[in-house]
C-alpha cells in the first residue's frame, strides 16, 4: 500500500513539474525590427550583440552569431525571435515573406 501511495506522489510531482515548464516552451514567436548591431562592422556573422525593437513595444538584446544561427542581418530588417526563460532571445530569423499590409498601416 505504501509503495502505491509513494508512486502516486512521485507521478503527481512529475506531472506538476511538466505543466510548469510547458507555458515557457510553447510561447509563440515574437517579431520586431533590427534596431542596431554592434560592433558597427558586424552583419550578424561575427561575435557581438544585436538590438531589436519588438512589435510589442519592448526592446530586446541578442548575441550574434549564436542567437541568430549566423544568419546575415542588417539594420531595419524585420525578424522573428523566441523568448526563453522570460528574457533570453533566441532563434532570430529574418522574415523573408512579410505579411500583407493592412490599412491604416500602409
Amino acid at each position: 500500500m505504501n509503495k502505491i501511495i509513494l508512486t502516486s506522489v512521485i507521478v503527481g510531482i512529475a506531472a506538476m513539474m511538466m505543466l510548469s515548464v510547458l507555458p515557457a516552451m510553447a510561447a509563440p514567436a515574437q517579431s520586431g525590427n533590427i534596431k542596431d548591431i554592434h560592433p558597427p562592422t558586424n552583419d550578424g556573422t561575427r561575435n557581438g550583440v544585436g538590438f531589436i525593437d519588438g512589435d510589442d513595444g519592448k526592446k530586446y538584446v541578442f548575441r550574434t552569431p549564436s542567437d541568430n544561427n549566423g544568419e546575415v542581418l542588417t539594420k531595419g530588417t524585420a525578424v522573428t525571435f523566441d523568448i526563453t526563460n522570460g528574457r533570453h532571445v533566441t532563434n532570430v530569423h529574418v522574415i523573408t515573406d512579410p505579411p500583407p499590409c493592412i490599412p491604416p498601416d500602409c
